[in-house]
């Protein structure tokens, strides 16, 4: 949000109610022309009015920052298949090509997670063997059996997994490795897994699948309860996974981030406008000054409004 150069005889930027006879204020001792707060954006003065400069005629707040957010990008590595036709892939290989989280010059520690199948878990303890010799030590855990159609097991496991995850000690400079089974719907798992510690923590997905399956896509659990979709700008340009490990050729999915059409309901009189900007992003936030039950039921309004009765 702009700043708002306020002598303290006049108006305050935190009041909502704007003076009533806004004029410019601006710091005489600098020579530098006054900003206006988003709320009062609108009654900033004509072009033209006293040393108001015209440029901020519309307010800065909707033109400074543009989006700062990069699209998502993740790589896919390539290792080899061994003569049992499973995946071979070491520790060293897994730790230099895992991007590390920013600033952190290791992962602090290491959380591995295998599938509900007997390759998967297999190729888990292969790894934390791997890792072992390294004299990195590691943390393990198993996705549980699940029916397609079992949301509340699949809730269950979600939530269980992740508190272990933070109970056993990691931070957002962990390495999370999900080593997948058959079933695609792993690729989602893995990425709400990722997501959830500490708004998130690196993940390195290991993909024995014999094709491709874009972790820039839609990704849906097998109940469909969760999904992730990382083009989405409101998921901030993040991937849900910092490399991809299977046996084909190695590439680097990438996607631009689709454009942001946040919901823009027209506010009642208890509701008032508090703007801000994450990324770039308009969020057009709105506070409500009246009762709290009434807040819920507002809220309960708009959100059938949008989503339908179903919801």
């Amino acid at each position: 949000m702009t700043d708002c150069i306020v002598r303290p005889t006049e108006w305050r930027s935190d009041l909502t109610r704007p003076p009533s006879n806004p004029s410019r204020i601006a710091d005489k001792t600098s020579g530098t022309s006054g900003k206006w707060c988003s709320p009062f954006a609108s009654q900033a003065p004509a072009a033209g009015l006293t040393s108001y400069d015209s440029a901020l005629a519309s307010s800065l707040f909707h033109e400074k920052p543009g989006i700062v957010l990069d699209g998502p990008t993740v790589p896919y590595i390539q290792v080899p298949v061994g003569d049992d036709a499973q995946l071979w892939i070491d520790a060293s290989t897994l730790l230099s090509e895992t991007p590390r989280a920013k600033g952190a010059k290791e992962f602090s520690s290491i959380h591995v997670v295998a599938a509900s199948s007997d390759k998967a878990m297999t190729m888990a303890e292969d790894l934390q063997s791997s890792l072992t010799k390294l004299g990195k030590a590691c943390r393990s855990y198993a996705w549980p059996s699940l029916k397609a159609d079992d949301v509340t097991g699949e809730y269950e496991a979600i939530f269980r997994i992740t508190s272990e995850i933070i109970l056993n000690g990691a931070d957002r400079t962990s390495l999370l490795v999900f080593v997948a089974g058959e079933d695609v719907s792993d690729m989602a798992v893995a990425a709400i897994l990722g997501m959830l510690p500490f708004r998130g923590i690196q993940v390195a997905f290991i993909a024995p699948w014999a094709n491709y399956v874009d972790p820039l896509g839609r990704l849906s659990t097998a109940s469909g309860l969760f999904e992730y979709t990382a083009d989405q700008p409101e998921r901030m340009g993040r991937a849900p996974f910092a490399a991809v490990f299977g046996p084909l050729a190695a590439r680097t999915f990438s996607k631009p981030l689709a454009p942001w059409e946040p919901l823009r309901p027209s506010p009642c009189p208890e509701e008032k406008p508090a703007p801000f900007k994450i990324g770039g992003l308009d969020l057009p936030m709105v506070t409500f000054e009246g009762r709290f039950e009434d807040g819920v039921a507002r809220l309960a309004q708009l959100l059938l409004g949008h989503f339908g009765p179903e919801l």
